[in-house]
């Protein structure tokens, strides 16, 4: 097979491009939802991991007059909030003006083009206008310059690149199962299901098996010197000394918790070394208690511990949570062993999530490759 490319094309010359329509201000109207045609949004193109298979929003008879039909198999773009956005939608719909509607020419193979307009995203994002709310719009998708290759090649690329995507959705779907069954072992753990004598468990505060320490706001030395400072989420720099007491957190973390305030207000991670940040609660916990015990039972409760936070501006975790937090307390070897199972079943997810990251970047690569024709499809 030739590997010779065509010139270039707009994609206005290869696929019909439109605006997607619904001309009625509010647009909260009731009178025109409610009925049987799908009504999709930006939100489902952005959930959708490139086919649109379910929907929010219906129309019905008065709605579908002041939008505007699109068939089943046409690729939408989102031009608003999240730009550049590609999906197949799986269904006849209507859609608003805030994507756009790409129906490829016979000649373009239409899984080829989706996966050539995703690598444009970044484009998309760079070209919007800054106004109250990013957007673009079609004088800038219809001019896009494409590189075409013939038919047949067109098919082989898309070819190659869905059975990456096949990997990569089958390595999604295992980490959704794993997390799952990890999920109802951790209730049935921490809450002594699967445990004969978890009735003599004691209920007791987490203020009995734990001290607190709130860390300090620093000015950060940028430089490679110092101790790994842990900011709002993450490693943010490196600090001269501890900010708090120097023997908490300069081991390896094996009886530290930390609880997390701002943006990420109930947040709770283990692990980590260095000093911490005004948002960073060091929770350490005492000999009675097991810390991967600890913080599986404040991890289950996640839900729970962000639901009571308080704060207009920056959230915050009150500052009794540790008089009220109540948790049974099963005998120490117990909480050894629940924690060690999971403690490994949180490593075996990490390990997935890592290896699916991989695969995304893996095709991402190869999708520059192809669609740009320095790889030769044979």
């Amino acid at each position: 097979m030739s590997n010779k490319f065509r010139e270039r094309v707009t994609l206005a010359e290869i696929a019909i491009v439109e605006r997607g329509k619904f001309s009625v201000r509010p647009r909260n109207d009731p009178k025109y939802y409610g009925g049987i045609m799908p009504f999709i949004q930006t939100s489902d193109v952005s959930l959708s991991k490139g086919v649109v298979s379910k929907f929010s929003q219906t129309l019905n008879n008065e709605g579908i007059k002041v939008s505007k039909l699109f068939p089943k198999g046409s690729l939408v773009i989102t031009i608003a909030a999240n730009i550049g956005d590609i999906a197949e939608v799986d269904f006849d719909f209507c859609c608003p003006d805030s994507l756009v509607v790409v129906q490829p020419h016979k000649s373009v193979c239409k899984t080829w083009l989706k996966y050539f307009l995703q690598t444009k995203k970044q484009y998309f994002k760079a070209m919007a206008t800054q106004n109250a709310q990013a957007n673009i719009n079609l004088q800038i998708i219809k001019p896009l310059e494409i590189t075409l290759p013939p038919l047949e090649k067109q098919k082989r690329i898309a070819d190659i690149l869905w059975f990456w995507d096949t990997a990569i959705q089958k390595m999604e779907l295992l980490i959704e199962k794993k997390q799952k069954c990890f999920r109802q072992l951790q209730y049935q753990l921490i809450n002594g299901i699967v445990f004969e004598d978890s009735k003599k468990w004691p209920s007791i505060r987490l203020a009995k098996i734990t001290k607190k320490e709130k860390g300090k706001s620093v000015v950060l030395n940028k430089e490679k010197q110092g101790i790994p400072y842990i900011g709002s989420d993450s490693f943010s720099g490196n600090f001269k000394e501890y900010t708090c007491s120097n023997d908490i957190i300069c081991c390896a973390s094996e009886d530290v918790l930390l609880l997390w305030d701002g943006e990420n207000a109930g947040k709770v991670t283990t692990g980590l070394t260095g000093a911490v940040g005004s948002t960073v609660c060091v929770l350490r916990i005492n000999n009675y208690a097991y810390n991967e015990f600890v913080f599986s039972h404040l991890d289950m409760s996640r839900v729970k511990i962000r639901a009571i936070r308080e704060g207009s501006g920056i959230p915050h975790i009150p500052g009794d949570f540790l008089h009220w937090y109540n948790l049974k307390l099963p005998p120490l070897e117990t909480q050894k062993k629940i924690g060690c199972i999971l403690k490994y079943g949180r490593s075996e997810i990490m390990l997935l999530q890592s290896q699916l990251e991989k695969l995304k970047i893996q095709k991402y690569g190869l999708m520059q490759q192809l669609l740009t024709g320095k790889i030769k499809i044979k």
